[in-house]
């Protein structure tokens, strides 16, 4: 993806750290590498903020920094903690390149962390709310990195090899499963009602367990075979929201489950997170994001909701699913809502689950009203492998060549302007958004417009000079547009 740098942290055994960075222009810079040496004492601190995180006892903002303070100085100071070292200032210089971009540019910077399997321990730490300390003399910092929109956390698990998801066709097929049953009652109206709203406009196509009744509401009931037997109509998305729990096993083996239910609906029945992965793994293609969510009403159980969901996310994940989306903590209604609301309607933008989270994470943070919201950034964990793309920029028909003088048959397409929001029916001859007539369909490889940019995300080409001129320079056709171009070059 054009304009993303990767900065990528790998924390190994021993544990040691080392880093790879990659800038926007695809130049990798030399691998930095040190060892991980934790103070005991700083890592109780940790542990015990995190603990009051979970238990929904860390309110104020201030708490939030300490603990996301910390949790930057773990990987990016010195021992001593007396200034940064060597990866603290790498990531700082990538911050300040980030920073100082053009507004419009597409350009992000991608922070990816690297968990071996024995680093289980740390993987677990909710590094989302990373909060870079004020610094003198320094002006990237004293910032959530998750709440700059210019930057995007991410999770890596390494594997052997992966699979390859079949490409996507809109509209994105989501399958939300809620077991809930009388035993253990799973409240999903709040997710349910920003899917409805999505899938009422067109933007997705919504497939419910348990199906949607008379009343509008969902009657509980779903069993693990009603999940796999629904995985065959080849969802893009899978949406759960319900309990989960934590358990160790024989060997010392931690192990997550979820809560489908059984054939009356009545009991629980529990399905592990191995048992899970190899349901998706065997019996579909399409599954390109799975979405874990725990439920706001699992205050019964007693076993930790986010360990179990953390384990199912990387079961699912080491599986191949391209990317997996958990959460640290048990989410509010509101809360949840607000967060599939936004995450689905860029995805069905034909954004990436990169760029959707992000916005979706500086969408609800924006709009909080209470600190539940607030705090609500820092909750989705990302595990992502490649670009995160679902359904892909491109026209999905084959655009013939303008060789000729031949206008391009540009299929019809809703989309929205980057600018006023404005949703254009676009297709042959309608390439312009009607309220500002900026450029809506690149000219050289036809990929829809989806950044403030003059420059095409898809093919790297400066195509979108009409952003800096004035209305009546802007082309109402191809051949005008490549006309026009040559005349401003000239």
């Amino acid at each position: 993806m054009a304009g993303i740098a990767e900065f990528t942290i790998v924390i190994d055994d021993g544990p040691t750290i080392r880093v790879d960075y990659k800038s926007a222009d695809g130049k990798l810079e030399q691998v930095v590498s040190r060892s991980l040496k934790l103070n005991p004492v700083h890592r109780r601190t940790i542990d015990f903020l995190i603990r009051l995180l979970r238990e929904g006892r860390l309110v104020a903002q201030h708490e939030y920094e300490v603990l996301g303070e910390n949790l930057f100085a773990t990987l990016f100071y010195d021992d001593d903690r007396a200034g940064l070292n060597e990866i603290g200032n790498k990531l700082t210089e990538a911050m300040r390149s980030a920073g100082q971009t053009k507004p419009g540019d597409d350009n992000l910077l991608r922070i990816t962390l690297d968990f071996q399997e024995s680093r289980a321990d740390l993987s677990s730490w909710p590094w989302e709310y990373l909060f870079s300390p004020e610094r003198r003399g320094e002006s990237e910092c004293n910032f959530f990195i998750a709440q700059k929109a210019r930057m995007a956390l991410t999770r890596y698990l390494a594997l052997s090899s992966v699979r390859e998801a079949n490409p996507a066709q809109p509209p994105l097929r989501v399958l939300l499963v809620a077991p809930s049953s009388e035993e253990m009652k799973v409240e999903s109206s709040s997710v349910l009602e920003g899917l409805q709203e999505l899938h009422k406009k067109g933007e997705i196509k919504l497939t419910c367990l348990p199906p949607i009744g008379t009343t509008g509401g969902q009657n509980g009931k779903v069993t693990f075979r009603d999940f796999t037997s629904t995985l065959g109509l080849d969802p893009h998305v899978i949406h759960f929201v319900g309990h989960g729990k934590h358990e160790m096993q024989e060997g010392d083996r931690a192990v997550g489950k979820l809560a489908f239910t059984d054939e009356t609906g009545a009991k629980a029945i529990w399905v592990s997170d191995h048992q899970l992965a190899n349901a998706i793994a065997d019996y579909t293609q399409s599954v390109h994001l799975v979405f874990l969510q725990a439920c706001e009403s699992a205050e019964t159980i007693t076993t930790s909701s986010y360990q179990a969901i953390a384990g199912v996310a990387q079961s699912v994940s080491q599986k191949s699913v391209p990317a997996v989306v958990a959460m640290h903590y048990r989410v509010l209604g509101a809360t949840g809502n607000a967060l599939a609301r936004e995450f689905y309607g860029e995805l069905a933008k034909r954004r990436s689950v990169l760029l959707a989270l992000n916005h979706a994470r500086k969408e609800v943070f924006l709009e909080a009203d209470d600190q539940e919201m607030w705090a609500a950034f820092g909750l989705p964990v990302l595990y992502l492998r490649g670009t995160g793309v679902i359904l892909p920029s491109e026209f999905d028909t084959e655009l013939p060549s303008t060789m000729g003088g031949n206008r391009p048959h540009v299929p019809s397409r809703r989309m929205e302007c980057p600018w006023d929001r404005e949703l254009v029916e676009v297709g042959s001859g309608k390439v312009k958004c009607p309220a500002c007539q900026r450029l809506l369909i690149c000219p050289e490889c036809h990929a829809p417009r989806t950044w403030k940019s003059n420059k095409c995300s898809n093919c790297e080409q400066r195509t979108y000079d009409d952003a800096e001129r004035p209305v009546r320079t802007v082309a109402s056709s191809y051949e005008e547009t490549e006309t026009t171009d040559r005349r401003r070059l000239g």
